[in-house]
């Protein structure tokens, strides 16, 4: 994140690197308080974090992430605070205090789950690994269940679970080809990531007549999956040729595509966007209409833009077959009888059309 882009935020870090400068700790915990509790955005609290950390203020830096991390186990969800203590505990490496109250939260959350202690021993967080390497052999441990897929992190190559051996300490695992392998919690966390089980390399791998029967009929979950193989998004091109020719004929992509664009559009966790190149975009927490028109709302000036918007969303809502929500349009519509009077005389062409977009 940028300085232009904090700049409106609490955390203004150009103030923070004054206060650092003139070594004013007492402002700075000032500032640092009232940005906590005044809920700022964890990315830009994270930002500021790091500069203070890049300073080689340590001590600082500790104090401001032990007030972070108490006030979120105090006042959040210990889910919410374990996803902040994910984020702040690689910026602050050093401090055993955090890594006892990341393994806190850890402890709290998961508990029950069968195998945890081993986990927690093996990911080193409450010894001496690394921290972004402890929490990610802890999170992918703690996901894996009999059957559950993994994907190469750095290689095109596809596994699945069979059994965690608790005796050996090692995963069971099956690759595509059949063959069985075990690996240690720590290399396998280094070197594979949980994925869903419609991801297209699991599909491809494991479920090949599956994703041949999608391709003809279900074209939604065949994008959702090549997205989520691409990291959440896709370009036509290159799902193109995941496509075609291994599982339709090249000259029938085109009508493919054609279906495909119209399951997107009726779809609230896929969207296309751009042109030339286009891309599909996957939104894996769906993607309502209120959000995708959001930015025109945003961006239009005169009445005619407005009721361009209320267009869209009247015809979007048919195709999708969804009701209009009362709290979207009504902005919109309290926007144009606001025009529709103020520009009555400057701009009678403009009032029109705010009038007429009312009614």
């Amino acid at each position: 994140m940028t300085l232009a882009r904090l700049k409106a935020t609490k955390m203004d870090l150009r103030k923070i690197q004054q206060l650092i400068d003139s070594n004013d700790v007492d402002a700075i915990e000032i500032l640092w308080v009232e940005a906590v509790e005044s809920g700022e955005p964890i990315g830009s609290i994270c930002e500021a974090l790091k500069l203070i950390v890049g300073a080689k203020q340590p001590d600082i830096a500790v104090m401001m992430a032990s007030l972070l991390l108490t006030n979120a186990t105090e006042k959040q969800d210990p889910k919410d605070a374990l996803d902040i203590a994910r984020r702040i505990l690689p910026i602050v490496p050093g401090n055993p205090e955090l890594r006892t109250a990341t393994a806190a939260l850890y402890k709290q959350i998961y508990s029950e789950v069968e195998n945890f202690e081993t986990f927690l021993e093996e990911s080193g967080l409450e010894a001496n690994q690394a921290p972004r390497r402890a929490v990610r052999t802890l999170d992918t441990c703690l996901a894996l269940k009999p059957g559950a897929a993994l994907a190469g992190r750095y290689e095109n190559s596809v596994l699945k679970v069979d059994q965690f051996n608790d005796i050996m300490g090692t995963f069971e695992l099956t690759e595509s080809t059949g063959r069985q392998t075990s690996m240690d919690p720590k290399s396998l966390a280094d070197n594979y990531e949980a994925v869903d089980e419609n991801d297209f390399r699991v599909l491809k791998a494991f479920r090949p007549d599956d994703l041949q029967d999608m391709v003809n009929s279900d074209p939604t979950a065949v994008m959702i999956g090549i997205c989520q193989m691409n990291g959440g998004q896709v370009e036509s091109l290159e799902l193109r040729d995941s496509i075609a020719p291994k599982y339709i004929p090249q000259k029938k992509w085109s009508n493919w595509w054609t279906r495909a664009k119209t399951a997107v559009k009726r779809s609230e966790f896929l969207t296309i966007e751009g042109r030339n190149p286009t891309f599909i975009i996957h939104h894996p927490e769906g993607h309502t209409l209120e959000q995708e028109l959001t930015p025109a709302i945003e961006a239009a000036r005169v009445p005619l833009e407005l009721l361009n918007v209320l267009k869209q969303c009247v015809r979007e809502s048919k195709q999708r077959k969804l009701e209009f929500d009362p709290k979207f349009v009504s902005p919109i519509l309290d926007t144009l009888a606001k025009q529709a009077s103020s520009f009555r005389r400057r701009r009678p062409a403009d009032a029109l059309t705010a009038s007429l977009a009312i009614g």
